[in-house]
């Protein structure tokens, strides 16, 4: 994370690495380290815990994705036809507090198992939200509700914890957690990382990510195949001549320290990358996933790193995919819901596996979300459009999991949780994203006196943390 001017000459830094050096030749089983060392190494060890928020980009259909399999299951295929999924198909989940029978979209088959033992919890019809409201006060226009509900910018924003108009307008509820955690648990490089362009969920009030890839800001460079190896040299030329070009100009000189920073950050970062051993989370290029699994991949060995080198806490901000299905919702291709769910599913099942491979298992958490949800009546081009209540997931050994948190809607266009009069069964959120993500940070290990400074508006509500822990 950045903190100051000049974040790549903190001596911290230098003393990560020499010890994550150290510790992947303790591995290898070349060295030892004195026993006061590994003891606090060990002691750092076993109080680590890892957050990853992965983000699905453009309002993924929670009604196709956790769907009632009881009576309520009648309710959704009259709304939802001619696109709707058959009983038959719906991967039946057994879940320990559910009122009624919920099944999953097949495409999630994979995630079954993962939920069955415990590790994950699904919480219901949740969205951004002000204070407590009712569909009733909304149709009315007597509750206050989020600006700019159905925009796609506005709303990843507010899901981030980004408000305007309050001391959250710049910075994400991510970042400014960071920023509120005792220093000793966190590492400048290691402790905030985003491997995607929208970084918003990350930025703290001062503190900014670390970039792990970025192909937008730096279009000549890709900085994936820094992280992989390649380029090295021609990264170096780079990066010298745009530290050492001569200008009066104040603000290309600055242009040129910012890009300076964050390849000095990038090539730092993948020399962190290059000591975690080979068989921990392995490249895994060549998937047609729009590189989830290898994002995924990517953060099991920082969160790996950061471990071996006695960083206790650290979060990774994956922002994928293109759920925006506005057409063709059924089908297999990365351009329909169904592929799309089905790569997510691969990818996290992967990650489930190779955090286990690493040790990691029960120290990291997994949280998956999106903008906003979808109406549960189809348009005419086999698709839906913005709607506002969603259904997210967290998954990951630390969780009390096999259950659902908050409430399923009554999926009855008009019915008693639709916000608008035109009956397209848009659901007014009964659970808010804050507090879903003060669930995730007191875990993390956020004390509650510093909720008001991370969270704008979770004062209003009355259960602050949902009990997933």
């Amino acid at each position: 994370m950045h903190k100051g001017p000049s974040p790549h000459l903190d001596p911290k830094r230098r003393r990560l690495l020499k010890t994550l050096g150290l510790t992947s030749l303790m591995a290898a089983g070349s060295v030892s380290l004195p026993w006061p060392l590994r003891m606090a190494m060990a002691q750092a060890q076993n109080d680590y815990k890892g957050v990853i928020c992965v983000f699905l980009n453009g309002g993924n259909d929670g009604n196709d994705t956790l769907i009632p399999m009881g009576g309520g299951y009648e309710d959704y295929r009259r709304a939802h036809d001619p696109i709707a999924l058959a009983k038959e198909e719906l991967v039946a989940l057994n879940l320990d507090n559910a009122d009624q029978p919920l099944g999953l979209n097949p495409a999630l088959a994979k995630l079954k198992p993962i939920s069955d033992r415990g590790d994950i919890a699904w919480v219901a019809n949740a969205g951004p939200l002000v204070q407590p409201v009712s569909a009733m006060d909304v149709r009315a226009e007597l509750a206050e509700v989020p600006s700019f509900l159905g925009s796609h910018p506005d709303q990843q924003r507010l899901v981030s914890g980004g408000v305007p108009g309050t001391f959250a307008a710049r910075s994400g509820w991510g970042g400014r957690a960071l920023e509120h955690m005792p220093e000793e648990l966190l590492s400048d490089l290691l402790s905030n990382l985003t491997a995607s362009q929208n970084d918003w969920l990350m930025r703290g009030e001062f503190w900014s990510p670390t970039l792990a890839q970025d192909r937008e800001r730096l279009a000549s460079i890709d900085l994936r195949d820094v992280l992989a190896g390649a380029n090295t040299e021609e990264l170096r030329a780079y990066q010298a001549a745009v530290r050492v070009r001569p200008s009066h100009d104040d603000l290309a000189v600055a242009y040129r320290h910012a890009v300076g920073n964050v390849l000095d950050e990038v090539l730092e970062l993948r020399r962190v990358l290059d000591a975690v051993p080979q068989g921990v989370a392995p490249r895994h290029d060549g998937v047609d996933d729009y590189g989830l699994t290898e994002q995924l991949r990517t953060a099991t060995r920082v969160f790996w790193a950061g471990r071996e080198a006695g960083v206790r806490r650290q979060m990774v901000f994956v922002d994928w995919g293109g759920f925006d299905t506005h057409a063709n919702q059924r089908g297999s291709d990365m351009d329909n819901q169904d592929g799309l769910l089905k790569a997510l599913a691969n990818g996290l099942a992967d990650l489930d596996e190779q955090l286990a491979r690493g040790g990691l298992q029960d120290q990291v958490v997994t949280m998956v979300m999106s903008e906003f949800g979808r109406p549960l009546r189809p348009n005419s081009s086999g698709g839906t459009d913005h709607g506002w209540g969603n259904h997210f997931w967290i998954m990951g050994g630390p969780v009390n999991g096999n259950k659902v948190y908050g409430q399923m809607p009554a999926l009855i266009p008009g019915g008693p949780d639709d916000m608008g009069e035109d009956a397209l069964g848009r659901w007014v959120p009964t659970t808010s994203t804050e507090q879903i993500a003060a669930s995730v940070m007191e875990w993390f290990g956020l004390p509650r006196s510093a909720f008001p400074k991370v969270f704008a508006h979770l004062q209003n509500f009355p259960n602050q943390t949902l009990g997933m822990f």
